[in-house]
């Protein structure tokens, strides 16, 4: 059984690569959604913009677990909030993961101070495969 890493906002990006992400599945096979909430200390900011918070994370991982569920797709959530890309290598090291899915260009109002430089990030410093889906 294989884990499948995919950081999650809710972004068209991050939908995009939730999709490869099952169409990679085969049987038994795990899908993990990873969604990070900024740290606004780590982020240099005092609040994030449109006041996002932990919640909202958990209410658009819960929307993407329903819909994978529905398909019969293995999944489950985790969010947490710090630094997005430390946050998201340490799932994947965590869960020994076979692969980390992150989308490129375009984010949610969560991530948008970041555009691109999580991807970058992740695909810089992981030690697993990184699929970056645009």
């Amino acid at each position: 059984m294989a884990h499948i890493v995919v950081a999650y906002d809710a972004s068209d990006a991050s939908r995009k690569g939730l999709e490869k992400a099952v169409a990679m599945l085969i049987e038994g096979d795990e899908i993990i959604l990873v969604s990070i909430l900024p740290d606004a200390k780590i982020a240099g900011m005092e609040q994030m913009e449109g006041g996002e918070k932990i919640g909202d994370l958990r209410e658009q991982a819960n929307a993407a677990l329903a819909e994978l569920r529905k398909k019969g797709v293995n999944a489950v959530a985790i969010i947490k909030e710090g630094d997005v890309v430390n946050e998201i290598l340490a799932v994947a090291d965590e869960t020994e993961c076979s692969v980390i899915v992150v989308g490129g260009g375009g984010v949610s109002k969560v991530g948008r101070f970041a555009l691109g430089s999580v991807a970058e990030g992740v695909s810089k410093r992981s030690k697993r495969p990184v699929m970056i889906v645009k």
